[in-house]
């Protein structure tokens, strides 16, 4: 590099700088590969790690607020919006929302978890300490101790997520920053601020509306088939009782048929309407034969094991338990009738003879997975613990929850 001073005036003295361009080529491609690299494994870290630790959070969240009653309205308004933001977008990745701030809230468990393990230890001392000498002061000593801990990891948990809750400021927190803003009126404002900021986000209320529409539509349309299935498995001792049994059996078929896509074109449009128009759903079927066949096996095969978790109920305090599972299940499920709606409303039927044998072809082949799920519920329906109840507690259509309270 070769500097060159030139005079240009006597007031004005400018210095011209002469850089090689092979020096700033180098420089440029030197820089290129790191900033690549670096870009390369946040990426990876992101997909590898986080996604993978917000998707849980999520998912625990969700069977949390599903095992608590009228939340579960929230959790069942989650899964429906899921399919409606697929059925919108298109795309798989539109499905799943919120996943920052589960990620936060998981975090935000994870680091209370494992900071308090010096409070219990603490705590675990003072108390073998009173047991070995309770006249002593080490008890005491101890006691002061915990107390201060307490109040140390409390400070450090509330000034994370004043500064955003990420995992980072866990580990380093600025302490010399929270000093010096710890006694400002403006923070606790601001805090104040941030949190409902925060919970406004997580979008609870709106949740919980579509999940409450979206449930008494859901039941409107079960609640003629599982009313004559019920009446005729208790009083099943005459031929007219199977045979009304059987109309019961083709019209909870007819109606399994259409609601998953019926709830997630219902969750796209934000229309009570949409709920009871079958003309849609029926072309979309014709446009998009596969993605409606794997929509439907999806919604009901993935529903078939969860049926053992309703043979003997849970205890109250582990009831979300079960819910993760069922949330795990559900989630893949509604992303696919989502995507399914998406495409058949995008889409145009095919007009030759293979798109028309395809479409034959799917329907009959929706016919084993639909009977072959009823003959499920109507074993489930003997033993599990909500009995006939089973055949409107469907975790599939409904609320992600086995029964609906624990013992």
């Amino acid at each position: 590099m070769t500097i060159d001073a030139e005079l240009v005036s006597d007031a004005a003295p400018t210095a011209v700088i002469d850089i090689p361009e092979d020096a700033i080529g180098q420089d440029l491609q030197s820089d290129r590969p790191a900033g690549r690299w670096r870009s390369v494994a946040a990426g990876a870290l992101k997909w590898i790690v986080v996604r993978p630790f917000q998707t849980a959070s999520l998912i625990v969240l969700l069977a949390v607020l599903a095992a608590i009653p009228v939340f579960q309205l929230v959790a069942l308004g989650y899964l429906l919006e899921v399919s409606g933001r697929v059925a919108r977008g298109g795309r798989l990745r539109d499905g799943l929302f919120l996943l920052d701030q589960a990620g936060r809230i998981g975090t935000a468990i994870v680091a209370i978890l494992v900071m308090s393990l010096p409070i219990r230890a603490v705590a675990t001392w003072t108390e073998a300490a009173r047991l070995v000498n309770p006249a002593g002061n080490a008890a005491a000593v101890l006691q002061v101790v915990g107390t201060l801990l307490v109040v140390a990891i409390a400070a450090h948990i509330g000034w994370v997520w004043f500064r955003g809750g990420r995992f980072r400021s866990y580990l380093w927190p600025r302490p010399i920053q929270f000093l010096k803003q710890v006694w400002r009126p403006a923070t606790w404002i601001e805090a104040r601020d941030r949190l409902w900021e925060f919970v406004a986000s997580m979008q609870l209320g709106k949740l919980f509306w579509l999940g409450t529409r979206g449930m008494l539509a859901t039941v409107l349309w079960l609640l003629l088939p599982a009313a004559i299935l019920i009446g005729t498995t208790r009083d099943g001792q005459t031929g007219l009782a199977a045979i009304v049994g059987a109309v019961g059996f083709i019209l909870m078929a007819i109606v399994l048929l259409y609601l998953p896509f019926l709830q997630a074109r219902f969750a796209a449009e934000n229309r009570w309407r949409a709920m009871f128009e079958v003309a849609p759903i029926r072309a979309g079927f014709a446009a998009s034969p596969i993605f409606y066949w794997l929509g439907l096996t999806l919604t009901l095969l993935f529903a078939v094991p969860l049926y053992l978790l309703k043979i003997e109920a849970t205890p109250q305090e582990v009831v979300w338990l079960p819910c993760i599972l069922m949330v795990a299940f559900m989630l893949p499920a509604r992303l696919m009738t989502g995507l399914a709606v998406g495409r058949g409303q995008r889409r145009t039927p095919g007009a030759t003879r293979w798109h028309l044998l395809l479409r034959i072809s799917l329907r009959l082949l929706c016919l084993p997975v639909i009977f072959g799920y009823l003959g499920i519920v109507f074993l489930s329906a003997f033993t599990s613990w909500d009995g006939l109840a089973t055949w409107v507690q469907q975790h599939a259509l409904l609320v992600p929850v086995p029964f609906d309270a624990g013992v």
